[in-house]
Parts: C-alpha cells; structure tokens; sequence
C-alpha cells in the first residue's frame, strides 16, 4: 500500500544517519582548512549554503539508490525505505532535494566551473542509479563513479567554494590522489558488505566477479598503505599546520590497535567476519572524528572566537563527539593498566630495584608518623 502523505518521510526513511556523521564532518573540514590557509575566519553564511547543497544532493543520490534497487532489494529479501513511496512523492522529494542543493548558487557570486562541476555531479547520480546505464552494475566503473561523486568532486567544489585563490597543482594532485584512494578503499569496503545480499539480487559489483578474499587482501595489502602514503604526501603538500596531522596518526593507530588488542586478549572479544579494522577504524576514524576536531583546536589557538565553531560541529555531528571522548577514555583506561602491569612484571624480575622501591616507601611512611 503506497503512503499519501509526504509527512510519512523522515530522515531514517532518507538515509539521513548513514551519510550525514560519516561523510560531512570530512567534506566541512575543507571549510577549516581552508581558513588556515588563507588567515580568515569562517563565513556562517557560506558554511550553512555548502551545507544546503551537500545535503541536497546526497539526499537526492540516496533517492535515486533507494528507488531503482526495490526491485533487487525484494528478490535479496532485503527492506527498502522507499517500496511503500509513490512515484509522484518520490519526483517531489527528488525536486525538493534538487532544488536544496541549487541554494548556493542563487545567493553566492560562484564561478562557471562550480556550477560545471555540480552539474557533474549530478549527472554522475543519475548515470550511477538509472537503467539502462546503472554504472552501479558495472564492476569499476562503478567503483570509479562513486569515487568521483562521493569524494573528489565534492571536495573540488568545497575547494572552490572556500578558497579565493587558485590552489597550486601540487596541492590539488596530491588531495585528488589521496580522496581517489579513500573514496575506491571505501566503496569496495560497502561493496564487501552487501556481498552477500547482491548476490541474491544477482547485481555484480567487483566484490562479486572477484571474490570477498580477494578484495579485502587488495585493501589491507594494497589500498590502505597506499591511502597513508598519499596522506602523507597530501599533508605535507598543503604545508607546515597540516604536517601536525601525521604524528596525531600515528598515535590514533597505535592507541587504537593496543586498544583493540586489549579487548581481544582480556575480554575474549570476537571480531565480526566482516570487520575492517584498517579501514574503519585508523582511517575512517581519523577522517570522521580527529581531522575535523584537530583543524578547530589550531584555528581555536589562533583566535579564539573560533571556539563557537567547534561548539556548531559538535552539536551539528554528536556522535562524531561522542566517539571521539568514548575512545580517548578507553585508551587512557587501557593505556594505565597496560603500563601498570609491565610495571609490575619489570619489578618482579628486578629484585633489587623492587627492594629500592619498598624500602623507600617504609622509610617514607616511618617519616610520616614521626612528623605526625
């Protein structure tokens, strides 16, 4: 039975929560790094009409996604937000959403190539979505199509949303390199995880002509160090504020892997089949949470009245916060406890050295109840 009412949707029906804390918090960090490259402070007005167009679109693509797979989401036995949706709400949401994401370009002076690219974008949607084409069904062109309008155009937009020079063609390869990686590492990994329900809905996808084993080795073998590599390359690229972000890497995955460690050895944790640690957790993470938190701090020390955007993110992106503080409490937790125990051991096989100890804490204790 179709619905009659266009207050049925909401944004689970829309998909909402899948893109909105996973990707924007990574797409507005263009907006953060782009004051400090330039020494200016953040246009509320700008942000707020990027973020109308992001929304926009993404919500638009999920439309298009949702409203072509009902019939391969029935044979997967697979529920679709949008198979109780007529076809007249659908084209008005699709318009809504249209017409959301064209704000931007009614109330700013943007160049010709924005709207190109925009347009692009869009294209890239349908072309992606719509039989007959359905580059989704297309192995790599699929992969290189979600690449594009997931990743590297919105960043070039947000790019030229932002900056008021041109970036110089170092800056601009390395980021295009590094977001191509990023964007093909994390279709493939959605990819792997409608394996199985792709399968039963006979849609091919690269997962499903070469294999889940196969995948997840090109990932974590090749992908993933590649994607650090271009990070690297990106950060120090774009200059000297940026080159903070690498040993804040380092210690993300580090303290994430002993983390994880921790949770399997003591708890007896079972890790799904399909879990990617690399991928959702040190990269995925990094992106989401400690990039977008890391560019706020800088700009916050040098000037201050960037703290309300810091407060706007976080409001804006809870569970990004969340997270993050979720996380920082469980490393500091199992980070004490980890060197409270090869403290232990240490003392336990150097005597003498935990002779030294004790006798220094009588005499301290003999001291105390002589004074006192």
């Amino acid at each position: 039975m179709k619905t009659n009412s266009i207050s049925s949707f909401s944004p689970v029906r829309l998909r909402f929560n899948e893109w909105w804390s996973y990707k924007t918090p990574f797409i507005l960090s263009i907006s953060y790094a782009a004051c400090i490259i330039q020494h200016t402070s953040i246009s509320f007005t700008t942000i707020t009409l990027f973020l109308c167009s992001y929304i926009g679109l993404a919500t638009y693509g999920y439309l298009l996604n949702d409203w072509f797979d009902i019939a391969a989401d029935k044979l997967a036995g697979k529920h679709n937000r949008l198979e109780n949706v007529s076809i007249l709400q659908f084209i008005l949401l699709s318009l809504l959403s249209l017409a959301l994401s064209a704000l931007p370009y009614l109330f700013l002076h943007l160049s010709h190539t924005v709207l190109y690219l925009f347009m692009l974008e869009a294209i890239l949607l349908n072309l992606y979505c719509i039989p007959p084409v359905r580059l989704k069904e297309r192995g790599w062109l699929a992969v290189i199509t979600d690449t594009l309008y997931g990743f590297i155009l919105p960043f070039w937009i947000g790019t030229l949303f932002f900056l008021e020079g041109q970036p110089s063609l170092l800056v601009i390869t390395s980021c295009v390199a590094w977001l191509a990686v990023v964007g093909i590492r994390n279709i493939l990994t959605h990819q792997l995880h409608d394996h199985n329900s792709d399968i039963k809905a006979c849609i091919s996808t690269v997962v499903t002509l070469k294999g889940k084993r196969r995948i997840k080795r090109l990932i974590e073998q090749f992908l993933s160090p590649i994607e650090v590599l271009f990070l690297i390359v990106a950060c120090s690229a774009l200059g000297k504020p940026f080159l903070f972000l690498l040993p804040l890497f380092i210690v993300h995955a580090l303290l994430s892997y002993f983390r994880e460690l921790v949770m399997i050895r003591e708890r007896g944790y079972q890790l799904p089949a399909d879990y990617q640690f690399i991928s959702n957790i040190i990269l995925n993470e990094f992106y989401q949470c400690w990039i977008p938190y890391f560019l706020l701090t800088y700009l916050c020390f040098t000037d201050l009245h960037f703290l309300w955007a810091i407060g706007i993110h976080s409001f804006l992106f809870p569970s990004q916060l969340k997270i993050l503080v979720h996380h920082l409490q469980r490393n500091y937790y199992y980070l004490k406890k980890g060197l409270i125990r090869l403290l232990r051991r240490y003392l336990k096989n150097n005597h003498s050295i935990a002779s030294i100890f004790i006798q220094v804490a009588i005499q301290k204790r003999k001291d105390k109840r002589f004074n006192g």
